[in-house]
Formats: structure tokens, sequence, C-alpha cells
């Protein structure tokens, strides 16, 4: 990895769509020579794979987040535990943890009736062994681009998760599930693998940036391969906080890539990504200056990302 490599991973965190040229340009390198870094990020399994950033709340959809612990469990049950998340449809998210958590779960559902069902199915199959269950309604995601990458302050980009829903039909979703996949396709490949013109997939991606339901475009990267540790903060503060307010905050902060709005009791929650966990209590002393102190705080270590699904 050097100075151009993250370029390459920083300008694709802001638009992961960009073509080759024109990433080429921003870099200030020849086009055969940044599709060769590309290559290399890829072969080296640094960079995971470019998706779209899909609004689900455009779609009709609503989401919710679920904290919990293993409690008395051996490494072969909380295995069978995992592979029971990963499988289910429902489960959109999924991270192993270290901390005040051993795991994270995002599932998005039409109505609230079925995440009921999905807890009731998780209480009656492994209840004994969850400890310390936390659900929050999930609100909407700050989106911030990787500008650690450059040793730049945290730099924001958009939010999703509070649009209303936006008609669709069965080809918007097969475009965007094939974009969630890669987000490098081209028109027309993508017209290919869902059986349309160019034109009509071409049009049909238009509306869909234009509707939001297609929010932007990012990357997924090994955090390990580059040096870095993602970490999640939880502040409970004296008063609750704006969006602006919260962006304004993580823009004085380096290494943030979301900020989680939910309904619960946190009124400040950082995804970071850092080098190790001095960062992060540097994190907590500005938090704690900037406040005059903090009413409650938690942390933990996002470990691994076992499931990664947003459509």
């Amino acid at each position: 990895m050097d100075v151009k490599d993250n370029q390459i991973l920083y300008e694709l965190s802001k638009n992961s769509r960009i073509s080759n040229k024109k990433l080429a340009q921003k870099i200030r390198l020849s086009a055969p020579s940044t599709l060769n870094r590309l290559n290399n990020l890829v072969n080296k399994d640094i960079l995971l794979n470019t998706h779209a950033i899909v609004d689900n709340s455009a779609l009709g959809y609503k989401c919710y987040r679920l904290y919990f612990s293993f409690r008395g469990t051996t490494p072969k049950k909380e295995k069978e535990i995992v592979n029971w998340l990963k499988s289910n449809q429902l489960v959109s998210v999924l991270a192993i943890c270290s901390g005040s958590i051993d795991i994270a779960i995002l599932i998005w559902v039409k109505d609230d009736n079925s995440f009921y069902s999905f807890y009731e199915s998780l209480k009656l199959l492994w209840g004994p062994k969850l400890a310390n269950i936390q659900i929050f309604s999930y609100i909407k995601t700050l989106h911030f681009a990787r500008s650690y990458l450059l040793n730049k302050k945290s730099e924001f980009l958009f939010s999703t998760g509070s649009n209303k829903e936006v008609k669709h039909d069965a080809k918007d979703l097969e475009l965007l599930t094939q974009l969630n996949n890669n987000a490098k396709l081209t028109s027309i490949e993508l017209a290919q693998k869902i059986g349309l013109s160019p034109r009509s997939t071409i049009d049909r991606l238009r509306r869909l940036e234009k509707n939001k339901i297609i929010a932007g475009y990012s990357n997924n990267i090994s955090t390990q391969k580059i040096g870095k540790e993602y970490y999640k903060l939880n502040f409970v503060l004296s008063k609750s906080l704006s969006e602006t307010e919260k962006v304004s905050i993580a823009e004085t902060v380096q290494g943030v890539v979301y900020i989680d709005v939910t309904l619960g009791k946190f009124d400040l929650e950082l995804n970071v990504e850092v080098t190790n966990y001095s960062k992060i209590e540097q994190i907590i002393n500005l938090i704690k200056e900037r406040f005059d102190g903090i009413q409650d705080f938690n942390y933990f270590q996002v470990k691994k990302f076992e499931k990664l699904v947003f459509v």
C-alpha cells in the first residue's frame, strides 16, 4: 500500500462507480497503471467489493438493529448460532464483535410483525444462550468518505434511511442486486444480467439515482489488511443532537465512516476505522471535552462481517 493505493480506495469510497479513466485522472496516473493497481488491491483482498448504497426505506422497508452477547456457550455453539443467523434471509448485516457485545445484526422488514416473528424464533432456539439483548429501531445512517486514508478529517457525503417509499418493480430490484455485488458493472453488462436493453437499463439506473433509491456508490475494504480496526462508539450525552451537530462533531475526528441514528438511549453513535485503541481514547476525550463530560458510554470492536447484504 502506498499513497496512490490510498487515493484509489478513498475515491472509491466516494463513488465506486467512477470510470477507470476518471479515476486515473483523479489520482494522476495512466489508465493502465490505475487498472493494474485496482486489480492488485482486489487480488490482495484489500478491496473486497464495490457496491451501490441502497436506501431501503425508499423500497418500503424499516430497519431494526439487535445486539447481544453469548452466555455459557462453547465455540461450537457460537458457530451454530452464527450460521443460523447467517442463513436467515431477514438478516442483512451480521457482525462478530468483541467488547460490550458479541453480535450485531441489522434486519430490514416490511412490517413490525416480521421482526417480531424473527425475534421470537431467535429466543425460542437460542434464548438461554443469549444475554444483554438490545433492540433499536434504526432511523438513518450518515455516510462519510474514507478520508483518513489521505490523513484528513472525516468528510460527510449523505444520509440514508428516512425516505418515503418510491414506486419500483421487480426489474429495479434485479438491477439493485447486481449493483450491490459490483458497482463497476457497465451499462451493457447490467443490461445482459437483467435481460433489458442498454437504453432501458440506463434509464432505470438514472431514475433509481434521481429518486434516491440509490443514494451513492462505495466500497468494502479489509480494514485489517490496511492496518486499521473497526470500532463502534455509543455515547449518552446531556443533550440530544441534530444531524448537523453530529456531522460537525464527526468532521473534527479522523476515521469516522458512519454515524448511526436510532431510537434508543444513545445520542451519538460513531463507527470509526482507526489504527488502534489509543485513537479511540483520543475520540472519547474529545467528546468529553466538547460536552463537559458524558453521561454514559460503551464501545465494541467489529472483528468480522459474516454477512453484508443491502437489497
